[in-house]
């Protein structure tokens, strides 16, 4: 069974009250191989993406835009592999070059602008990938939380014994 690192809540931000009104969730998957897991709202099983190592955070927004938002200028970009991305399972390094990768990053940087509600929560839990990603997200004119673990309490072994990071 998979273990999550991270974890983005998708949908619509509240404007009086802050939080998010959720209808997506993405996953992060860290065991053996990286995945990106995109469910509805209501657990139905969306699809899965392996994204690229160096641009994870900017993978997650991409399959956001393409899936949850359907943005018509994303869709067009990728419109050659979209058999095989309504397969549900789809490798982004697979089919598309770093420098289409980039082309693709730009545009959906200013497509995300114009979706006006549109927010994101992006939970990074301590040792997740996204961590060290959490600059790209400075390039994104949306709606965002970030948060990161300031509390940790783990048992690591059969004696109990307890490792405490952090203070609440």
């Amino acid at each position: 069974m998979a273990t999550y690192t991270g974890e983005v809540l998708i949908g619509n931000a509240h404007l009086h009250h802050g939080g998010i009104l959720p209808e997506h969730r993405v996953y992060l998957s860290e065991n053996g191989r990286l995945s990106l897991i995109l469910r509805g709202e209501d657990d139905t099983k969306g699809c899965v993406w392996v994204p690229t190592v160096k641009n994870t955070i900017d993978d997650t927004l991409l399959m956001i835009s393409a899936y949850t938002l359907k943005d018509k200028d994303i869709l067009r970009k990728m419109d050659k592999y979209k058999v095989l991305m309504e397969q549900g399972f789809f490798e982004l390094s697979e089919y598309f070059s770093q420098d289409e990768l980039k082309e693709l990053y730009e545009l959906n940087k200013r497509v995300l602008k114009t979706y006006s509600g549109f927010k994101i929560v992006l939970n990074a839990l301590e040792g997740s990938i996204f961590l060290a990603q959490l600059g790209n997200l400075e390039d994104y004119d949306i709606d965002m939380e970030v948060c990161r673990t300031i509390y940790s309490q783990r048992f690591i072994s059969d004696d109990e014994e307890k490792i405490v990071s952090g203070k609440l």
